[in-house]
């Protein structure tokens, strides 16, 4: 798609705003595509003419801006994703679950499977008294086998319900219900540029985050910036631990809630007017 734009861009003579929500040669899976040497080489010919030739490229982090920028030197806009308030409707109200209920939505592959997790919540369930009688764990959507057998390892089936798909009205239901929702960032070398789009419907949910993933990465700057939730790195267990007891006992005394702030930053409308003035910008730059 931007090579089909940068062509349009030459033979109409007309402006261009490369939008990337993704890295290109630097994607999670690009070392999987077994590509020759010639096809790498030319991939990343044609990554950095896309950098070099648009008019603005608009990156969803901060963390894929610097790494773009050791691509290809230029500025870079960035450009969060963000949630539909229309969606979310924040007016509905919504009884919470009874159980200390975790959730976490959407796929869990491979290189999202939470060892660490079961292994907290397996020790939490021997050691904390009530807790194994309070715990639900939630997983919506497809769940890899590799997760299902550590579920299974650490013998936390039965308090794992799965829902393999919701309709998104009964999803934002699900995020609105949970007593915690479960953020897991992919554990891969350029983890710390990842923000997902159902990141910010957590956001938009108002329930407190426990985040698996690089405490110096982007997803942890905007829940320390909105007061939406606590971190942990991949392999820290006592800080997990600890994330997941402040959490526990605040719901054992009936007061878990969010205290987030400045989420309407992130509502699509204000992105989009954030885009629409980089229309202009190129408009006018091009008029």
């Amino acid at each position: 798609m931007h090579l089909i734009a940068m062509n349009l861009k030459k033979k109409l003579k007309i402006p261009w705003l490369a939008d990337f929500c993704d890295p290109w040669t630097n994607i999670d899976f690009y070392k999987d595509l077994k590509l020759t040497r010639f096809a790498d080489k030319f991939h990343h010919k044609l990554e950095r003419s896309v950098f070099q030739n648009a008019d603005k490229v608009v990156v969803i982090s901060d963390g894929m801006a610097d790494d773009f920028k050791n691509i290809f030197n230029r500025d870079y806009e960035v450009i969060t994703n963000g949630f539909d308030p229309e969606d979310v409707n924040p007016n509905e109200k919504m009884s919470l679950d009874k159980k200390f209920s975790i959730a976490h939505i959407g796929s869990l592959v491979k290189t999202r499977n939470p060892i660490v997790l079961w292994k907290v919540l397996s020790s939490l369930i021997k050691s904390e008294a009530g807790f194994k009688d309070d715990l639900e764990i939630r997983l919506v959507g497809k769940v890899d086998v590799s997760v299902t057998h550590s579920i299974e390892h650490f013998e936390l089936d039965k308090f794992v319900n799965k829902i393999n798909y919701l309709q998104h009205d009964g999803v934002i239901k699900v995020q609105k219900r949970s007593q915690v929702l479960l953020l897991l960032i992919n554990n891969t070398p350029y983890a710390k540029m990842i923000l997902t789009g159902k990141f910010f419907e957590y956001l938009a949910a108002k329930r407190p985050i426990i985040c698996i993933g690089p405490c110096d990465g982007d997803a942890a700057k905007i829940l320390k910036q909105t007061n939406s939730g606590l971190i942990s790195d991949f392999n820290d267990v006592n800080k997990l631990k600890n994330n997941i007891l402040e959490y526990y006992y605040l719901f054992k005394s009936n007061k878990l809630i969010s205290d987030s702030t400045g989420i309407e930053n992130f509502s699509r409308k204000e992105l989009t007017g954030k885009l629409a003035e980089l229309l202009e910008i190129i408009y006018l730059n091009n008029s």
